[in-house]
């Protein structure tokens, strides 16, 4: 299911494309998005992530917010929720008393990112639409230099994901 419709891209972006050509630059968006941050996390449907860790530190930084733990096993033996302290808004999993073993598993829920996530794929997509294929151009006084549109898109799905893009 899409997070972002035809009506709502339009609403908000100006293009000559028709309802078909921008639902399949959406979808293709929306795959691309899943495909660098995993699935949306949605008031309607939890998704479980997991993410391993080398251990040996204090502090585990997950990709995510985190809304809940499911399971966290340190060296394949349970943590249980005494044992560590959450920094959820920012992705952290604090081991209290020493550190964490060898090699740790993280079973989490992210926060719900739907309302993020359909304002990161606007801005993506009005990028995707808008962006010049020339790099420079000079007419005259006026000169315009484009920026690097791969860049300015990782900028924009960063606000999703604590890990680089």
């Amino acid at each position: 299911m899409t997070l972002v419709t035809v009506d709502e891209a339009r609403a908000l972006i100006k293009t000559q494309l028709d309802d078909l050509q921008l639902q399949t630059m959406i979808d293709r968006l929306e795959a691309f998005i899943v495909s660098k941050v995993g699935l949306p996390q949605t008031v309607a449907e939890d998704v479980e992530f997991t993410e391993t860790f080398h251990g040996g530190t204090r502090h585990l930084y997950l990709a995510r917010k985190i809304l809940s733990i499911v399971t966290i096993t340190s060296d394949g033996t349970s943590i249980t929720a005494d044992e560590y302290r959450l920094w959820e808004n920012e992705g952290i999993i604090e081991r209290i008393n020493g550190t964490w073993g060898t090699k740790i598993v993280v079973v989490y829920c992210p926060t719900n990112d739907a309302p993020l996530r359909k304002q990161v794929t606007i801005d993506a997509l009005r990028i995707w639409i808008e962006r010049t294929s020339s790099v420079s151009e000079r007419l005259g006084d006026f000169s315009y230099n484009a920026p690097d549109w791969d860049i300015e898109v990782r900028k924009i799905l960063r606000k999703l994901s604590f890990t680089i893009i």
